[in-house]
Parts: structure tokens; C-alpha cells; sequence
């Protein structure tokens, strides 16, 4: 238990017990340990750290893998999507993507909101982002934004439930 009053904890004491952000915005650059983590309301969970614990993302609540640039959210456990949830990334198609690593379950339903980095190098048909690893996946109904990568594009989304990859395709 913490001793009542607002941080700095003395130093040695570690952080147990669940985490909700429901509200603002948790950055996590280090590892934060085995604490479950509920994402909800405008809340928001994102940066390069990794959790031993399971993450709950709820109606509004929303995952973005790395800070001020391209990074990875690594979770050694199950992550779960609810419907109204979102996941955040960033795409650079010359090199790089936010990515979410997640070492058991991933579940996912809600919204996949993409953001290419690069204007001059533009989605085109038969290009592949790799957005998510796990070592399972379990995938509900997803809608993805922008709704079209390009005119004459759409998104392909069967193979999330795969390889954790979205495709572009003709329409």
C-alpha cells in the first residue's frame, strides 16, 4: 500500500494494484508491471513500455502504441478490444508502424484508426501493414479509418484475425 499523499513515492516502493485510465492520458516508456490495465471513457494508454498485465480497452477508451514517434506497446498477456474502443497508428510505409505485441490473446473489436506519416508515399493496392503480433487471435467486427486508404482502395481486414496484418485491396 502507498502512504496517503500525491507522489514522489520514497524510493524502492513499486506500484501494485489495477490501473483504469478513464480520462487524459497514461504514457508508459518502462515496464509497468503485472497491474491489470482498464483503457475507458476518453482515456488513453500509449508509449514504447510493456505490461505483465492484462489490458482491457472498453467504449472510448484508446491504445497508441509509441510517444512522439513510431513505437511498440509490448503486453505479456491477454489484450482485449471491446466494442467503441480504438487503436491508434501511425504508418511510415518507407520504414516503420506502431505496433502492438501482445504475447497471448489479442481480441479485438471497435475502431483501427490509421494514419500514414509519409503524404508523398501514398497506399497503394496490394500494400501490407503490419499492425499487430500476438500468439492468438480473436477478431470481432472492426471498422477502420480513414473509411478508404484511397480513391478506388478499401481496407481488407480478414487478415487481422491471422496475422495481425491489414491489407489494401480495389474496390
Amino acid at each position: 500500500a502507498f502512504p496517503s499523499g500525491p507522489p514522489p513515492y520514497p524510493f524502492g516502493m513499486t506500484y501494485t494494484g489495477p490501473t483504469t485510465v478513464t480520462g487524459g492520458t497514461l504514457e508508459v516508456d518502462k515496464y509497468l508491471g503485472l497491474s491489470p490495465v482498464t483503457v475507458s471513457g476518453t482515456g488513453t494508454l500509449r508509449g514504447n513500455g510493456s505490461f505483465g498485465g492484462a489490458v482491457n480497452v472498453t467504449s472510448g477508451g484508446t491504445v497508441a502504441p509509441g510517444t512522439n514517434s513510431i513505437g511498440t506497446l509490448t503486453v505479456s498477456n491477454n489484450v482485449t478490444f471491446n466494442a467503441g474502443s480504438k487503436a491508434f497508428f501511425r504508418v511510415n510505409l518507407t520504414n516503420s508502424t506502431d505496433k502492438l505485441f501482445v504475447q497471448n490473446t489479442l481480441t479485438y473489436n471497435g475502431t483501427i484508426i490509421v494514419t500514414n506519416l509519409i503524404a508523398s508515399k501514398p497506399f497503394t493496392n496490394g500494400t501490407i501493414v503490419k499492425l499487430f503480433d500476438a500468439a492468438t487471435y480473436v477478431a470481432g467486427p472492426v471498422a477502420v479509418q480513414p473509411n478508404s486508404p484511397a480513391p478506388g482502395l478499401m481496407w481488407d481486414t480478414s487478415s487481422l484475425a491471422v496475422d495481425g496484418t491489414l491489407r489494401v485491396t480495389t474496390t
